[in-house]
């Protein structure tokens, strides 16, 4: 069997990756006359324009050749139905995932089934709990903010939460999203100045070298994945949501109002700064606090790579596909 991978995003490309370990499959950057001779195509669901724009073509090139399209998402909310570009198989990774398409589509919302997200398969794989914990011990004022592509919310949302983090004495490791201009263009160098005692940047480093630098404690974010590749390491995190920032480009982005890993558990969310101080010294030095957190996090998202699931699931539904 030979089945045909492609990406565009980041996030999608690592999806990618951990389904092209398998031997069934490869990665193809467009289709042509040689597609044909897949049994099937799996596309992301890339967030950017381009991105989107990019994998929408090829899987309306799949259905014009009578390719089974299965696609897969990186990110709970962004599939996006295609006219002529309809998924044959959507692949999501919880329950709560699947309810927010079949409530957006309804009856023409693909086949659906859930299987934990293969693009955290290398953090499953990783050491984590006993070296982290132990590293957080020494390193308790040290937290991690992971930005968003939108820099101006990521000013409005850091002004105002960074008096807490000064009256509460703790380090903002500040790692700008790879897509934020606004990093690239100097937008930060006056918050930086004005918090020269408390900030460092981190944005060249991974966050495995972030792990092993600076053990943080905590990750801040509004939505980006980093917070759960974080909880890979045992890092918890923080959903910083503000009703005028945050909340309204998470509801524009994603088609809800709530990361699925706060109702899960598995992360906290905060939607006013009146508690914020409360919350992150809560989450940052209760020990019970972040147990909880751990644990529900990998009720969640679980503990074992899952990528050969997925390419069985894939593989199954070609051949059901190819009795009919």
């Amino acid at each position: 069997m030979r089945i045909g991978l492609f990406a565009s995003d980041p996030g999608p490309l690592q999806v990618i990756s951990a389904l092209a370990k398998n031997k069934e499959t490869v990665v193809c950057g467009s289709l042509n006359s040689t597609s044909q001779t897949f049994d099937a195509i799996v596309v992301g669901t890339s967030d950017s324009l381009r991105g989107k724009n990019h994998e929408h073509e090829v899987r309306i090139a799949a259905k014009a050749i009578g390719l089974p399209l299965i696609c897969i998402e990186d990110y709970p909310g962004n599939y996006q139905n295609v006219k002529k570009g309809e998924a044959d198989l959507l692949i999501v990774e919880s329950d709560l995932s699947k309810k927010i398409y079949y409530s957006r589509f309804s009856d023409i919302c693909p086949a659906t089934i859930v299987i934990p997200n293969p693009r955290y398969d290398q953090l499953r794989q990783c050491k984590t709990d006993s070296d982290t914990a132990l590293l957080g011990l020494k390193f308790k004022n040290s937290i991690l903010w992971a930005g968003q592509p939108d820099t101006d919310d990521n000013i409005k949302t850091l002004n105002r939460i960074t008096p807490v983090l000064k009256e509460v004495n703790l380090k903002l490791l500040f790692k700008a999203h790879p897509n934020d201009m606004g990093y690239f263009n100097k937008s930060y160098d006056e918050i930086s100045q004005n918090l020269e005692d408390i900030w460092e940047d981190v944005s060249p480093y991974d966050l495995l070298q972030c792990v092993e630098k600076y053990a943080p404690r905590l990750i801040l974010t509004q939505f980006s994945s980093l917070a759960i590749e974080g909880g890979f390491y045992s890092i918890p995190s923080m959903n910083i949501l503000f009703s005028d920032i945050g909340a309204s480009r998470f509801l524009q982005k994603k088609g809800y109002s709530m990361p699925l890993s706060v109702n899960a558990g598995a992360t906290m969310a905060v939607q006013n700064i009146d508690v914020f101080k409360e919350k992150i010294t809560e989450m940052i030095f209760d020990d019970s606090v972040r147990e909880k957190i751990n644990n529900n996090f990998y009720d969640f998202y679980g503990k074992e790579p899952t990528a050969s699931k997925v390419i069985d699931k894939i593989k199954d539904f070609i051949k059901t596909r190819k009795l009919i």
